[in-house]
């Protein structure tokens, strides 16, 4: 550094051990600096959430704000391994606990109003039957007739009054049973974009089932091929996947699998490999 004073440069020394002395205050110093900005981050997230959840009171016109919300979309592949998907906000925040899968049974080929009367109904019988509260909204994604199939499903169940909307997609529309048109507002409202969040959450937790379903099919027919694999080795190797792939089942990893012995594991790549080449 140079002095104004001698025009000449100058070493400026620090007090080494003073400023070890003082380490452990400046750690503390930082670290109640970040846990008073994590707190307020957190107090911001909160004030946010029930922003977003009054302006959903008062867009749909509910009692009060609805701190139960679940929301469903339907995934499938050309008509095949058709899935549905719940996930629940508690308070306007994810609870990714309470989340759920379904496997449709009464619908073939692709009729997504079918496939969301039939989970909308199996989701409140469970409700009805063992005895728990209804959410304090349910959100479809999808447009008219998806809603129109899921409150069907409500009032058969004589829950006419249970509060059930419809996001749809194109133009983020909200259809509410009983308007003959959609509700079309400023897409940066609060309550808004927490149905954007919803439906978002609802979609890539049901494509990620549905992915999951078809590699797990799939795997199933590759070892359906494979003579020496009985019942109990086709659930370990399934087990192990979890859904992924088969292209992760190298023979080490083959070999890991209780049950599977090197000689196994090496038949089992060795089919896999084969099918891979053939289907390339």
């Amino acid at each position: 550094v140079r002095s104004n004073r001698t025009e000449k440069k100058v070493r400026l020394l620090a007090a080494r051990r003073q400023l070890e002395s003082r380490y452990p205050m400046i750690k503390l110093a930082l670290r109640n600096a970040e846990m008073l900005l994590q707190e307020r981050l957190h107090a911001s997230q909160i004030r946010d959430r029930e922003a977003a959840l009054d302006d959903l009171q008062a867009i749909l016109n509910l009692a009060e704000p609805p701190g139960v919300i679940e929301c469903y979309d339907i995934s499938h592949l050309q008509g095949t391994e058709t899935v549905a998907a719940g996930v629940v906000f508690l308070d306007g925040a994810p609870r990714t606990a309470a989340y759920r899968r379904y496997q449709i049974r009464s619908v073939q080929g692709i009729n997504d109003p079918a496939s969301i009367r039939e989970v909308i109904a199996r989701r409140l019988q469970r409700l009805i039957n063992e005895n728990q509260a209804l959410p304090d909204l349910i959100v479809i994604d999808g447009g008219i007739t998806q809603l129109n199939a899921a409150c069907e499903a409500a009032t058969a169940l004589e829950l006419g009054s249970q509060p059930i909307v419809s996001l749809a997609k194109r133009l983020e529309e909200i259809y509410v049973p009983g308007h003959p048109h959609p509700l079309q507002l400023d897409a940066n409202r609060p309550g808004m974009r927490l149905l954007r969040q919803l439906r978002d959450e609802a979609h890539r937790f049901a494509v990620t089932y549905q992915r999951q379903r078809r590699t797990r099919t799939a795997l199933q027919s590759v070892l359906d091929d494979i003579p020496s694999i009985g019942a109990e080795r086709r659930k370990a190797i399934l087990l192990h996947v979890k859904g992924r792939p088969p292209e992760v089942l190298d023979q080490a990893a083959l070999e890991a699998i209780p049950g599977i012995g090197p000689r196994l594991a090496q038949q089992i790549h060795t089919h896999l490999q084969a099918r891979q080449d053939n289907s390339a």
